[in-house]
């Protein structure tokens, strides 16, 4: 595929301000986080578009890395041949202690997700982490990772043409706000921070060619 060149830049702010009630807990206080779109990647089209292999390109949030994620959430298996998300959407912790990780950059899915991932006890991040072949949900990749908080915004400015998302619910990031709280956010909404034991939604994302 050839991609569109000189694209002009163009910013997509999600913020948001104020209290919201979760499920399960007293509140969850919302947090503004900007994820701002600077144009293609090389050799893709539009966000949306399917790879070979199943994957979905997001974007990039630089002009030059293409981000992508992979088909279905967690709890889905990938069917190639029928292209479904076939089984039942699961909920994930972000962490089953209270203990704090480090993993706290806003940016840097990547990086959070490293961190997490050589803890026992952190399982949203150890599935993208864990994510390899042979399993179909990987793409035949294994550079997975559960992105920061600025990542996901990014992701859901394009849900719509990714496809395969809840609207209506929360999924985590790889951001930590404290040792109790983690940052998730749902389309629409700014980030927010929850208990990390409560189960949420979960959506992998990989950089690069």
């Amino acid at each position: 595929m050839s991609g569109r060149k000189n694209m002009k830049k163009s910013t997509a702010i999600l913020l948001a301000l104020g209290v919201m009630l979760v499920s399960g807990v007293a509140s969850a206080m919302e947090m503004p986080f900007t994820a701002t779109i600077t144009g293609q990647a090389t050799g893709f089209i539009s966000p949306g578009d399917v790879m070979n292999n199943g994957m979905v390109y997001v974007g990039t949030m630089d002009g030059v890395v293409p981000l992508f994620v992979n088909r279905c959430d967690y709890g889905f298996n990938w069917n190639p041949d029928a292209d479904t998300c076939d089984g039942t959407r699961g909920g994930l912790a972000y962490q089953t202690t209270s203990v704090s990780t480090g993993a706290t950059s806003a940016s840097d899915g990547a990086a959070n997700t490293a961190i997490l991932a050589a803890r026992a006890d952190t399982p949203a991040a150890k599935y993208c982490a864990d994510l390899a072949p042979p399993n179909v949900n990987s793409h035949g990749y294994s550079d997975w990772y559960l992105p920061s908080t600025t990542e996901l915004a990014f992701v859901f400015t394009h849900y719509v043409a990714i496809g395969n998302f809840i609207t209506a619910t929360y999924y985590w990031t790889s951001t930590e706000y404290t040792s109790n709280y983690g940052y998730m956010t749902r389309i629409g909404t700014a980030a927010t921070y929850n208990a990390k034991s409560v189960g949420y939604y979960v959506r992998c994302l990989r950089k690069g060619n």
